[in-house]
């Protein structure tokens, strides 16, 4: 079974031998989960409905995550790590999910789209709220501290967040002009005057009960809103609903994808530390791996063990990712 392979963008010589993998995912398509602050807070108009309960996993998002199994399937194949069809021998596939109704629906999908009919099922805690592997520092695992998990924080966006944010002015400009915030509860929370925006909200690091410390403010409203949007327009929601059918104009500078992930890479190798307590000895080497390359904190933590490379293949994920970015900066 040997094969050309690459890991790390290096080519392997033929001689070396797959004998496992290790596929380490975040979940599909779900509806928005609540948080702080409430979303009605940050938007003028009333949300789009979900056809399914807040953090679900869609029907969409299931049949898109078996879409990827297949892909899953049809890869490692050809890497000669087992046929092309059939099921695997017993013992040769193990799949573990967290407690929630997305994962565990999002593991499933997977497997029957790597083993159509094999009856392969997902192994999870039962009768548990928290998963000690995927939230080691909720569990009580890893405590974190506060202190320095702010300065990692702030080491991260530069040293400033006010540097930060006026890296950003563009970006939140243009969410302000999408989301039409703020109600005037938002701006009272946070110590402004109403009627507020965006452009008049604090940006602070602010401390959790369990330790973690978060981002408040424009930055990671605009982060929570432009996932929002990423999940309507991946579940198909129609144009007009998908950011109000208001979208951003090309003259935005990518407000809605660039306010996606600017805030989630500024939670700091140290509280990345603490997320990857789980995988043990490797969990350095994903830290480092993740905040060289961007990663969402609870996805990033994770992906990259063992050099691992995150995969979105192009015949599934890379066309509709492309249109979903072609789309948010067209749509008028």
């Amino acid at each position: 079974m040997s094969a050309t392979m690459v890991a790390g963008g290096v080519a392997l010589a033929a001689e070396y031998e797959l004998v496992s993998t290790v596929i380490i995912s975040r979940h599909g398509v779900r509806s928005p989960i609540a948080g702080h602050p409430a979303f009605a807070t940050f938007a003028a108009d009333p949300w789009p409905p979900w056809p399914v309960p807040a953090g679900h996993l869609t029907p969409r998002g299931a049949e898109f995550a078996k879409l990827l199994g297949a892909y899953y399937r049809e890869y490692y194949a050809a890497q000669g790590l087992f046929p092309a069809n059939g099921c695997p021998p017993p013992g040769l596939v193990f799949a573990w999910a967290d407690v929630d109704q997305r994962t565990l629906v999002t593991a499933q999908s997977l497997l029957d789209g790597m083993f159509p009919g094999c009856n392969l099922a997902p192994g999870s805690l039962t009768n548990a709220k928290i998963d000690p592997l995927f939230h080691p520092s909720r569990a009580g695992v890893c405590k974190v501290d506060p202190s320095r998990a702010r300065r990692s924080v702030t080491n991260s966006a530069g040293g400033s967040l006010a540097s930060l944010r006026r890296t950003l002015r563009t970006e939140i400009a243009a969410m302000q002009s999408v989301l039409k915030c703020c109600q005037p509860a938002l701006c009272r929370a946070a110590g402004a005057n109403a009627p507020c925006s965006l452009r008049n909200l604090p940006t602070a690091i602010v401390a959790e009960g369990s330790g973690n410390v978060r981002l408040s403010g424009p930055i990671s409203i605009g982060s929570t809103a432009s996932e929002i949007f990423l999940l309507e327009y991946a579940e198909g929601f129609p144009e007009r609903q998908v950011a109000w059918g208001e979208g951003i104009h090309a003259s935005g500078n990518s407000a809605v994808v660039a306010a996606t992930w600017s805030p989630v890479r500024f939670d700091g190798a140290y509280a990345l530390s603490c997320g990857t307590t789980g995988l043990g000895p490797h969990g350095e080497d994903i830290i480092n791996a993740a905040t060289r390359r961007g990663y969402k904190r609870d996805e990033g933590s994770r992906v990259h063990a063992l050099g691992g490379t995150r995969y979105q293949p192009r015949q599934y994920w890379g066309d509709a990712w492309n249109a979903l970015v072609a789309a948010l900066l067209s749509c008028k």
